[in-house]
């Protein structure tokens, strides 16, 4: 094989007469797609952007109804300002409100973000009630219908009550959760929660004098640290703390000694003009696992966070916590990842199938193994690289990413079919199949790579679709688009080569690249050339000579076809 054209060259030629180089990169390919693949964060479905700003403002102890009356009501009034708003979804809770802003479609959210920053600022000082004296302070987020919990979790603990269970979750354990690598949030339900309650009387405030204000400075008085509550009057909110230095257990009987004010040189204590109660807050739900009460705790990782990740560490941290607090149970009830397991297995087996039935389809027309190794070399390698890629491209794996890669296994070796077929007719023209698969190679580069990038282009518009089904479609061909580009390369480059070395070289083979290109490839529809060896000739009586007479029968068909046209525009017109 020393009678090679030195002076003309081409990618396909390189890589056949340089195949270390070529299985280097192949191989290459291989292992930086599996490294892409093991190390890929994973979520369960595609993320989807959604038009859809809020504005929060939180204020603990303040009761749903006088949240929506004093803050939400006149906070959603004002936001109409900003414009370009399809619609509002107010929320308001106790000590918590919401007011939810969906903007039209295309609509610069940064843009609208900033706005509402500053109209929130303004609203704060001029529309709202104070809070201790100065504007409250309002936040605008970005709404995420997304922002679910991957990970839950079923708390109970022997000899505690669900009360003080769910103070000691939130004041020791649900913090251990929120510090987890990659969560975002981390929160409870379930499970009544302690609130103490000043009931003042207000006979007894105007009977000694007292203003809601003295209250006020009495706490402050007093060196109390510790959120306590709001005290409401006409259109100003007064916010009171409780010192931290006092035990929980002695709450409710060091408040009532607290001096609010004097009369006639007496001091007035709270429990002259209050009674505190110690007490829980009203319940509008709760939580059973398995039929028994517990507290949920849930995890919310970030957008970009490894959900397995997120997960293993937060069952981890579970296990330390039993150890640490004897009594202490955590279950796991619910897991997102259990589903995207099943999913991952699923696209798997998928793909394994797709590879196996490519490899006997490549078997059945061929009469050979070499074409089913061939099929079990390339699609593997393409499927890889193609995860190298999307991981360049900072792509996380779910579903949508799984069902591009097995949608696309038919296409991925469509090109190296075509390579080894015109290598196959050289070859049973004489010439040797390391000649035949340049010369071969060389004669349909041209046509694959235009099919390829015909296919690359009709797909990509998918990528640029907006809402939730664009963010489906672009999951699923961003994989296509990247894995047919890598199938090309290795139709130009490893096709061939295997191609060349697995071929079986006939007797007397033409070397001479010059000699073999004046071979002309005149190859009849319908005409059988039996195999050498006894399987091709096994697979040919039950599956090729059947099969290359159905090819004749066609092929007078299009004969027909072509020499009639006027015929065949008048069947398709009346169709």
């Amino acid at each position: 094989m020393n009678k090679l054209n030195k002076k003309r060259g081409s990618l396909t030629k390189y890589a056949v007469e340089h195949p270390h180089f070529t299985i280097i990169i192949s191989l290459l390919m291989v292992v930086l797609g599996i490294v892409a693949y093991v190390e890929m964060p994973s979520r369960m479905a595609p993320v989807i952007p959604a038009p859809d700003l809020g504005v929060m403002c939180m204020y603990p102890g303040l009761p749903a109804s006088d949240m929506s009356k004093l803050i939400a009501q006149p906070l959603e009034k004002n936001l109409q300002i900003v414009g370009d708003i399809s619609y509002t979804v107010t929320t308001s809770q106790e000590g918590w409100c919401l007011v939810a802003l969906h903007f039209k479609e295309g609509v610069d959210l940064d843009e609208k973000r900033t706005e509402l920053r500053n109209l929130s600022d303004i609203i704060a000082r001029k529309d709202l009630p104070l809070l201790m004296g100065k504007a409250i302070p309002l936040r605008v987020v970005r709404i995420d219908r997304q922002n679910v919990p991957v990970t839950q979790f079923a708390i109970t603990r022997k000899g505690v009550s669900r009360k003080n269970l769910r103070e000691f979750i939130n004041n020791i354990v649900l913090d251990r959760y929120q510090k987890i690598p990659g969560v975002k949030a981390a929160w409870t339900f379930g499970g009544p929660i302690r609130q103490i309650q000043i009931v003042v009387n207000r006979d007894k405030l105007a009977a000694y004098g007292i203003k809601m204000s003295q209250i006020k400075k009495a706490f402050d008085t007093a060196k109390l640290t510790r959120g306590g509550g709001p005290l409401i009057s006409n259109n100003e909110i007064i916010s009171t703390f409780l010192s931290s230095e006092i035990d929980d257990n002695n709450l409710k009987k060091v408040m009532p000694n607290i001096v609010i004010g004097t009369k006639n040189g007496r001091d007035i204590y709270l429990q002259d003009v209050a009674t505190v109660k110690d007490t829980v807050q009203e319940q509008y739900g709760d939580f059973f696992f398995n039929g028994k009460p517990a507290i949920w705790l849930g995890i919310q990782p970030t957008r970009k966070t490894d959900f397995y990740k997120v997960d293993n560490l937060a069952t981890q941290l579970s296990k330390t916590l039993e150890r640490d607090y004897p009594g202490l149970k955590i279950v796991k009830s619910f897991s997102k990842t259990r589903i995207m397991k099943v999913n991952d297995r699923n696209a798997r087996i998928e793909f394994l199938i797709a590879v196996v039935l490519a490899g006997l389809m490549m078997l059945f027309f061929l009469g050979e193994f070499s074409g089913s190794i061939i099929a079990l070399a390339i699609l593997p390698s393409s499927v890889a690289f193609g995860f190298f890629v999307l991981s360049l491209l900072g792509y996380q794996r779910d579903f949508g990413i799984m069902l591009g890669m097995v949608f696309i296994v038919g296409k991925l070796i469509d090109d190296s079919i075509i390579v080894i077929e015109i290598t196959k007719r050289y070859v049973e023209r004489g010439i040797h199949p390391k000649l035949a698969a340049i010369i071969g190679t060389e004669e349909v580069t041209h046509p694959i790579m235009l099919a390829t990038f015909a296919f690359f282009i009709v797909v990509a518009p998918m990528m640029f679709l907006k809402g939730d089904m664009g963010s489906g479609f672009r999951s699923m061909t961003i994989p296509m688009e990247t894995t047919i580009i890598a199938s090309l390369w290795m139709a130009l480059t490893l096709t061939p080569l295997l191609v060349a070395h697995l071929f079986k070289a006939p007797k007397n083979a033409v070397t001479d690249e010059e000699e073999a290109r004046k071979i002309q490839v005149e190859e009849k529809l319908g005409v059988y050339k039996e195999p050498e060896n006894r399987f091709g000739k096994f697979i040919g009586k039950i599956f090729l000579i059947p099969y290359f007479k159905f090819e004749k029968k066609f092929g007078k068909i299009v004969e027909w076809a072509v020499n009639h046209p006027l015929s065949i525009v008048a069947l398709i017109v009346g169709s």
